[in-house]
């Protein structure tokens, strides 16, 4: 696109700059230009692109967002723009509409390889993974030497312990571009699941803190790098990697989950906890609300804290011709979620009256399709771990509802929340440091134990420790909570998880089929555990496991 016979009198020889520099590959130089013009009153798609990228580029996203939504009100058939905009939209989480962009890119330039890999970056953190992997496969199909899909398609393969291809790939990845940072973590992580942890250690040495790494992939090699000191025996180094990484995450996301001003998801639990153990929760109390028409033979809420076996349960339940699953999508809180927030919003929905509750209800099931899961007639798992917060909704909506809670002994899931990897949320954002994994579990519990005392919802409690020691008579004993007869394909949980997209942390652990060395972990880090010994002992002790 040239600029140079754009504008009047005094811009033209600014135009003719941005294009040199433009042509040059010098997109800073040209960015700074397109700025300097815009402050002269021009208005041109060009340079509204350029000045988002580098706003972009600086993470400020609000503002080159701004910038970019101009330029396609401009040029909304501008492939580039539309393209821009959806790297923009996906930085600010608004994923759904950063696909679109993508999409509209795509119609204006079917053999875009760039938007159908931003495309599947998109699709994959929005939970559809095969469909992410068929935008990375076109992608390739366009540019075989493109290295960014390579990669992506390899961490696929990594994350379905597929490790052979998973390997192959990012080394491919790497011949095309010998300092990817996300083919440099995925051969890493091959390396730690392959228990090559020397390797692994040596690979990941000096990404944390290297400057030419954005945030997250310092953040993921921090905590990979933890990974391979953890498989050496070393917990002390293996727990300040793991410490390195969530601070890089915290430093990240802080301007987003700790406005001035802005409620945190320790705070609303706190604020709930407090509703329910008032008397205002009298309204709460006594039968339950009329169940409205059924859609699912059998409605199922797998709750918990995260880290504690609920995507090993839902494996095993999506194991059952019966049932269908879905796993960590906000249908629950896009159907009333408000309303646990709004000032008064607690007694509206305690409330609501049938043509309110009809329509959140359809609200919720019309979420649940869009999702690409169909529960009419089937027996219906909705697995969100932090839906244990949201439970009033589910109280309200769906009466008839099963709560089936996933236990696991706190020390193990703390220490777990702390290492592991999630997509972040204002709720995930509290397990960002040791303490504040420890202080959300806290109200977390608290809130459900007034839950459970003023919400009428059937309820069962699995024990994580007992499902992987014990595994067919526990499961026997959720089938039968659930209403569903007990068959052996059960067993095969692992080989459904290998064939099924997974986009949680346990991806890999679950693929592995039953194992139990997860029980028992912290004991391992009984010393760096100490500053949340305290909340964490006390949770141990009234759910029954032992103090050491």
């Amino acid at each position: 696109m040239s600029l140079a016979d754009q504008g009047g009198a005094g811009v033209s020889e600014l135009f003719a700059a941005i294009d040199r520099a433009v042509k040059a590959g010098d997109l800073w130089a040209a960015s700074e230009l397109a700025d300097v013009a815009l402050a002269r009153g021009a208005e041109h798609p060009g340079l509204l692109h350029l000045s988002g990228w580098r706003l972009h580029q600086r993470g400020d996203y609000g503002a080159a967002l701004d910038r970019l939504s101009r330029a396609r009100a401009l040029a909304p058939a501008d492939a580039d723009v539309l393209n821009s905009l959806g790297l923009c939209l996906h930085r600010l989480s608004r994923t759904q509409e950063a696909i679109q962009a993508y999409d509209g890119a795509l119609a204006v330039r079917p053999a875009f390889a760039q938007a159908f890999c931003n495309k599947g970056s998109a699709l994959r953190d929005s939970g559809d993974l095969e469909g992410a992997d068929r935008c990375f496969e076109q992608a390739i199909e366009i540019a075989p030497n493109y290295a960014e899909p390579l990669a992506a398609l390899a961490a696929a393969s990594a994350a379905r312990r597929d490790l052979s291809r998973a390997r192959e790939l990012a080394e491919k990845a790497l011949s095309v571009s010998p300092k990817l940072a996300s083919a440099r973590l995925t051969l890493a992580e091959v390396e730690i699941a392959e228990c090559a942890f020397a390797e692994a250690r040596a690979r990941l040495q000096d990404m944390p803190g290297s400057p030419e790494l954005s945030g997250i992939n310092r953040a993921i090699a921090a905590s990979l790098l933890g990974d391979a000191l953890d498989g050496l025996d070393r917990p002390q180094e293996a727990f300040d990697a793991y410490a390195a990484s969530k601070q890089e995450l915290r430093a990240l996301y802080a301007d987003q989950y700790e406005r001035p001003g802005l409620e945190t998801a320790l705070q609303m639990a706190e604020r709930l906890e407090r509703y329910f153990t008032s008397s205002q929760a009298n309204r709460w109390s006594g039968e339950a609300a009329s169940p409205g028409p059924s859609v699912a033979a059998t409605h199922v809420f797998l709750v918990g804290f995260p880290r504690s076996g609920t995507t090993l349960l839902e494996q095993v339940l999506a194991s059952h011709p019966d049932v269908v699953t879905l796993e960590e999508r906000e249908c629950l809180a896009f159907a009333g979620a408000p309303l646990l927030s709004e000032p008064g919003g607690l007694d509206r929905l305690a409330t609501l009256d049938e043509a309110g509750l009809a329509e959140r209800r359809e609200a919720y099931w019309a979420e649940v399709r869009r999702n690409g899961v169909e529960p009419a007639g089937r027996v219906f798992v909705d697995k969100m771990p932090l839906n244990s917060v949201l439970l009033p909704i589910a109280a309200r909506l769906f009466p008839q509802a099963k709560i089936l809670w996933a236990r696991r002994d706190p020390r193990d899931v703390v220490l777990s929340c702390f290492r592991r990897r999630f997509g972040m949320t204002a709720s995930m954002y509290q397990l960002t440091t040791l303490q504040g994994a420890a202080d959300y579990y806290d109200a977390v519990m608290r809130l459900n134990e007034a839950y459970a005392r003023t919400l009428v919802q059937d309820r069962f409690v699995l024990r994580y420790e007992d499902f992987v020691r014990n595994f067919e008579p526990e499961s026997r004993r959720v089938c039968e909570f659930i209403g569903l007869p007990w068959l052996d394909t059960l067993k095969a949980f692992a080989e459904t998880a290998r064939r099924r997209s997974i986009n949680t942390p346990s991806a890999p652990q679950v693929a592995r089929g039953l194992f139990t060395e997860g029980v028992g972990q912290w004991r391992r880090y009984g010393e760096q555990l100490r500053p949340a010994r305290p909340i964490l002992d006390a949770w141990a002790e009234r759910f029954g496991y032992p103090a050491d």
